[in-house]
């Protein structure tokens, strides 16, 4: 079973209140479906960006036949707003596991650029980034598994030589090295900024594809269709009522609607065991 925590979150994140869920290794160790096929409940769609005057933000996340169809009625090349789901529970230690497959369609502000989508866990509230203050699994067409520091902290090893200065509609960032433990030790995040360290390799196929990622308190390992794409450590947060940059090691998982249609499934989590990555 899952244990659950009475915690206190901030009211900016959506709820005034919640419970934290501490997946722990001496509980079960069944997948648990986040996801029930029919509907978003467990989940609450919110506005991100370009919020427009009619509707709801549920209506970016259309379920049918078991599967979240994101921009399910937007017409190509249209503007479309930014929007998210968040989960009601928070977690610490976990897998979690998600399918996406892309659509056909872009939006602007975004036409001209990736498909783009994204994981985001540990979120804990907003901040100066549009986003919620997290850290995030990169979904993006031929960048999955890309880590962005959204208002945190994160560290990782890196290739010394990798640095790629940013492009229209990207970040300056080096690339993750794909050997544990070696290369250059790097720490990167801005209370304010979104930053960026860029996978070690393209895992992407065309069709369905799976994003895990193994999460152990303030640190974790992405994993995009079985192979590892990343590890990072030592997340932090800022406090703003001690003025500095404590450990992050809980938080809310997030998918996010960014301008492209894509498609999510067999959204799950499980506690860790012996056989996940460290």
């Amino acid at each position: 079973m899952i244990k659950v925590i009475s915690t206190l979150f901030s009211a900016s994140l959506v709820l005034a209140s919640c419970s934290l869920t501490q997946v722990t290794r001496s509980q079960t160790h069944e997948w648990v479906s986040l996801f029930n096929g029919e509907n978003l409940a467990g989940w609450q769609a919110v506005y991100i960006k370009n919020k427009p005057e009619i509707g709801e933000p549920a209506d970016l996340f259309k379920v049918t036949d078991g599967v979240i169809h994101v921009y399910p009625e937007a017409e190509h090349d249209t503007l479309q707003p930014f929007a998210a789901i968040i989960s009601e529970q928070a977690y610490s230690e976990y897998r979690f596991s998600l399918e996406y497959k892309w659509g056909k369609n872009k939006f602007k502000p975004r036409t001209e650029l990736l498909k783009d989508a994204g994981l985001l866990y540990h979120a804990h509230g907003f901040g100066k980034p549009a986003w919620p203050l997290s850290v995030e699994c990169q979904i993006q067409d031929t960048d999955t598994g890309d880590t962005y520091a959204i208002g945190t902290k994160v560290s990782a090893f890196v290739d010394e030589d990798s640095f790629k200065p940013a492009s229209f509609g990207s970040l300056e960032a080096y690339h993750f090295s794909g050997i544990k433990g070696q290369g250059k030790q790097i720490e990167v995040g801005q209370k304010n900024k979104i930053t960026r360290i860029r996978h070690s390799q393209l895992l992407e196929t065309q069709d369905w594809n799976r994003v895990e990622i193994v999460v152990r308190g303030d640190q974790a390992i992405h994993i995009i269709n079985g192979q590892i794409n990343k590890r990072i450590f030592n997340f932090k947060k800022w406090d703003v009522n001690l003025n500095k940059w404590i450990k992050l090691d809980k938080g809310k998982i997030v998918l996010q609607a960014e301008g492209a249609e894509v498609f999510y499934r067999n959204i799950k989590i499980r506690p860790l065991n012996s056989t996940d990555p460290i």
